[in-house]
Order: C-alpha cells, then structure tokens, then sequence
C-alpha cells in the first residue's frame, strides 16, 4: 500500500494545531497566553525544521551598532553562528546567522500587525558584512552579496480579508524585501508569497490559501523547510567588527571580556552585567 503524504499532512497538522490550541486554552492572562503561545511555537519549529537551523527568542544585531526589538522568533544558522546571550536566556544573533524572523500574536489585530511589521522591516535592513563577495543571491527579484532576511507572522485568530488587505497595502506603500513574507492562522488561513511551485518566502506575489483547500500549518511549516534548505552563507562572517580591536579577540572569550574593548552598546552591557 502506496504512503498517503496528503492524510500524513492532515494528521500532522491537526496534531500541531491541538498542541497550540493547548497552549493558547491553558492562561487567561494575556502576558501569560503570549508567552505560552511563543515556547509551543518555537517547540514546534525546532522539531520540524532541518537540525541545522536554531530557533531562539531575543535581539538581532549587526556590527555598526543596530539592536532589533525583542522578537519572538529567531531562525538563525545553528551550526555556524557565534550567539551572544545576556540575562534570563535570550539570545543576541549577530545578523550575518539570521535567516528569518517572527512574531507571535493570540489575535490578529491591524496595532499587532503594524507592530510585526515596523520590527521585522528594521531587521531586514541590518547590515551583514562578509569576509568575500564572491557569490551572490536571488531575492525579491534581484541580487543581493548576502541572503535576505525573510520574516513571518503568526496569529490564532485573525479574519483573513483584513490580515490579507493589510499584506496587500504594506507592498503597495514599501518595498517588496521590506514586507512580511508569510501571514499564518492556524487552520484558518495562510497568506504568502507564491511562486509557480508554491508557497515561498522571497518569491512570488502575496496570496491566500484557505485551510479547506490546502492545510494552512503544513504548508507553512513545508516552506520554512524549504527556506531553511536553500538558506546557507557561503562566506564568512567578520565577527571582528563585533570588537574594538580587530587583532583578534578569539569569539568564545566574549563573557570575560573587559567591557571597554568591546565595541558593540549591546554587548558592552552583557558583558558589563556579567563582569
């Protein structure tokens, strides 16, 4: 008997959607809902997508001094990235490792979505400097010396005309790499980029795909593998614009640091804090 993938999909997702679901029923307080709602998130992603890819909660950086807000969701390079982490566990990603980033919303509304977008459009314009340039990267429909930064949003309620209309204007008014990539509410909706063999997250033109014609969760999470299997920097990284001194401070010596030789406001302060 031939593999069913389609009742593989069907059943998968509605066990995915059950776990989030969980999460979201257990608090009634919104602070407590939200974060619940982030750890069953990026639990799920961290078991789906390939081992390579990290998936952290924290701040972006780049070496010129730019410092994200806190985002809820990070998919970084795990097997190459040089993490910083501060107090209470969150992760500062320098930018050259960010593939992708998120923001997890219990409701959908245009304050959580405007919000989702100002933070991941400043994410994409981080600076991210290499070591060569000697490849370069299909994006939004040009080249680019390092692979975009795509971003996505997820919500578990949300009426997909407004979230939709919202996604439409956004690439009315910005740039087509400045906008979000995907838009999801599980087994409701799913609005992102399509290209001719589907959904993806930096090609195509933004459109919407009803859960009763295709499973919304499954799709999404198939093309943040697909991201993550295409994703990969094939230069490396100058870590050294991260430090004062670019006689080379080896990276793993970051928490002993004196907190005057290192150049970066962020990590100054970790390290000030753990001095």
């Amino acid at each position: 008997m031939p593999t069913n993938i389609e009742e593989i999909a069907r059943i998968h997702e509605t066990a995915l959607s059950a776990e989030l679901n969980l999460a979201r029923a257990t608090f009634d307080h919104a602070g407590q809902k939200g974060n619940s709602l982030e750890k069953a998130v990026q639990a799920m992603l961290q078991r789906f997508l390939p081992k390579k890819v990290g998936v952290t909660e924290g701040v972006v950086i780049d070496s010129d001094g730019f410092i994200s807000s806190q985002l809820d969701i990070i998919l970084y390079d795990r097997i190459h990235a040089q993490l910083f982490y501060g107090n209470g566990g969150t992760s500062v990603v320098p930018a050259e490792f960010v593939f992708a980033v998120g923001e997890v919303k219990a409701t959908l509304t245009h304050a959580g979505y405007a919000q989702a977008f100002e933070a991941q459009q400043r994410v994409k314009q981080a600076r991210r400097h290499l070591a060569a340039q000697n490849w370069t990267y299909h994006g939004y429909g040009k080249t680019w010396q390092a692979p975009p930064i795509a971003s996505f949003l997820i919500g578990f309620e949300g009426d997909k005309s407004n979230v939709h209309d919202w996604a439409l204007e956004s690439h009315k008014n910005f740039p087509i790499n400045d906008c979000l990539d995907a838009i999801l509410v599980p087994e409701t909706f799913f609005t992102a980029r399509a290209s001719e063999y589907g959904p993806d997250m930096l090609q195509g033109r933004m459109k919407s795909l009803e859960t009763t014609s295709a499973h919304s969760l499954y799709r999404f999470l198939g093309m943040l593998a697909k991201a993550a299997a295409e994703w990969h920097m094939r230069e490396t990284a100058e870590m050294y614009r991260y430090f004062m001194s670019v006689g080379g401070i080896p990276n793993s010596t970051i928490s002993t640091l004196d907190p005057d030789r290192v150049v970066h406001p962020y990590l100054s302060e970790i390290v000030g804090r753990s001095a």
